[in-house]
């Protein structure tokens, strides 16, 4: 991505920078500083959004959003009107004590208890993603541009880790309200942008707002009452165990070679709301320490590469026992997978010093159980 850099421009740009609240800014630092805070949870406004969502440049989605936010002394009052590209609205309305929420359609709308300790608008969460950026990104100045009749701050937010999950980050940040005006967040071949299309730092606020005109068929629903019918069983199983279920042997870590021993074997049962999903867990140990987890199942479709090569942050293919697989490496996640002989594994690690490359060295040194 280029950027221009401040070079020769620095003074003409410290001579016109300032704020419509008397602050002056000199530099991009100060101008996310200034965003994050002047507008805080006390800040009223109502504001037309749109988010779109790109994979690999074409769009996948796109969401409209009209919000109203007026601070209180204890929380605050909100509506929100969400709008999918099917053209369904969801709507959400809080008193800053409960919020109803109801989407178009439905049978039920539900009501919940407000969190105060959770950013309660949409501006709030975004600003502090932008306040996290801070600390592992550089900034800079791109320059002055317009976004939909307000004069704004463009900024980039260069990552300082070529691995990280958060890519380079764009912002706009409006010279007078210091709202963010348009944010792109780049994550591999998926990009996000947030668009502010109207925005009113000054609304009336009207008690209708917070009020939902259900229709007569729709019923009101607690969400501490609803009930999740929830149920999981643990079973103890051996390798045999594991054969019957499959019907064939299954691929085992050798323990001398990858330097690990086999701790127990899990079969685990969960039905949830009328779902049921089985797994089974390997779990091995090396110096009395959980070092990896080992998971089975049927291969169903493509399970190698990711379809239409879309790019994931923290994904690399490989060839793992002459298969297509695939690695997967975030801060909290590290892992490898693939199918062999109608089988899909999953090695992940369990052990904060474990790497990927542990994991492929496990997967070549793998032999069927019945050898």
């Amino acid at each position: 991505m280029k950027v221009i850099k401040f070079g020769v421009m620095i003074l003409a740009f410290c001579a016109v920078v300032g704020c419509g609240n008397g602050m002056e800014t000199s530099s991009p630092e100060e101008m996310v500083s200034n965003a994050l805070t002047e507008n805080e949870e006390g800040t009223a406004f109502y504001m037309e959004t749109v988010i779109d969502t790109y994979i690999d440049g074409e769009l996948t989605e796109e969401l409209y959003a009209k919000e109203w936010h007026f601070p209180q002394e204890q929380g605050s009052k909100n509506r929100k009107e969400l709008t999918r590209g099917d053209g369904t609205t969801k709507y959400i309305v809080s008193d800053g004590e409960t919020s109803l929420s109801y989407e178009e359609g439905a049978e039920e709308a539900t009501r919940n208890e407000v969190i105060q300790i959770e950013p309660t608008n949409e501006m709030t969460q975004r600003l502090q993603m932008l306040e996290e950026y801070q600390e592992t990104h550089d900034i800079e100045f791109v320059g002055e541009e317009e976004v939909n009749g307000h004069n704004t701050y463009h900024l980039v937010l260069e990552t300082r880790n070529e691995e990280a999950i958060n890519e380079d980050m764009e912002v706009w940040i409006d010279q007078e309200s210091w709202f963010l005006m348009k944010q792109v967040q780049h994550m591999g071949d998926i990009r996000l942008e947030f668009e502010v299309l109207e925005l009113d730092t000054n609304p009336d606020e009207d008690e209708e707002l917070f009020a939902l005109d259900l229709p007569e068929d729709v019923v009101i629903v607690d969400a501490a009452d609803q009930e999740f019918d929830m149920d999981e069983t643990v079973e103890e199983w051996s390798i045999q165990d594991v054969e019957e279920y499959f019907g064939q042997s299954v691929l085992v870590l050798n323990e001398e070679e990858s330097n690990v021993q086999l701790s127990q074997i899990e079969h685990i049962q969960r039905s949830f709301n009328g779902t049921e999903e089985e797994e089974i867990i390997f779990t091995y140990t090396q110096n009395d320490e959980p070092w990896l987890e080992m998971k089975v199942d049927e291969a169903e479709g493509n399970q190698g590469n990711e379809p239409e090569e879309v790019e994931i942050p923290g994904r690399e293919n490989h060839t793992i026992r002459g298969k297509e697989g695939h690695s997967t490496d975030m801060d909290t996640l590290r892992y490898i997978t693939w199918s062999e002989d109608g089988l899909q594994y999953n090695l992940s690690s369990s052990h904060p010093e474990g790497t990927v490359e542990d994991l492929l060295y496990a997967a070549e040194q793998m032999e069927l159980s019945s050898d």
